[in-house]
């Protein structure tokens, strides 16, 4: 299997690590770019956070699930691939004040053709602005490679407020693995 196809998977997970339930900010990230970026991705989805997110404190869990879209240049060939993936995460969230908190514990697994990705990432937001660290590995043909994965996630409430309790967000996202 080409190093493409497998880092178009990888990097949409990241994506998943895109999400966390807490809080409100601007939707829309800059690219992010680097010199030994061998995959970027953006997306938008749907956080769900058990339970909601308060005005402050807390925490839960929640789940996320949307559609990514990878461009990468091929390891022998160097031409621009570019695939749509559908990611699905889930983890853990704490609230510090509602839009300003973290994502632990998240991790995404998806399969494209005979590959299967596990990432782990985590996320710190501030004000509804996130950057997203973490690892995304490939152990189902015997390449078992390991990309480090970096990037941006924004979310909004879409469901309820910070007074009452968020119950659903946006995350829009950007990332990169390398």
């Amino acid at each position: 299997m080409n190093r493409i196809r497998k880092w178009a998977v990888l990097s949409v997970f990241g994506g998943g690590a895109i999400l966390s339930p807490l809080g409100m900010g601007l939707i829309g990230n800059a690219p992010v770019h680097a010199a030994t970026t061998a995959l970027e991705c953006t997306g938008t989805g749907a956080a769900t956070p058990t339970p909601a997110v308060g005005l402050t404190g807390g925490s839960g869990t929640y789940t996320f699930s949307g559609p990514a879209h990878c461009t990468g240049s091929g390891e022998d060939d160097g031409n621009i691939v570019a695939q749509a993936v559908t990611i699905s995460s889930s983890g853990d969230y704490s609230n510090i004040v509602c839009g300003t908190g973290g994502v632990t514990n998240g991790v995404s697994t998806v399969t494209l053709g005979d590959d299967t990705w596990t990432v782990n990432y985590k996320i710190t937001f501030a004000g509804g602005q996130g950057a997203l660290t973490g690892t995304a590995s490939d152990s189902s043909d015997g390449d078992s490679g390991t990309l480090t994965v970096a990037g941006t996630a924004s979310i909004v409430p879409t469901g309820g407020n910070c007074a009452s309790g968020v119950t659903a967000f946006t995350v829009v996202y950007n990332i990169a693995a390398a």
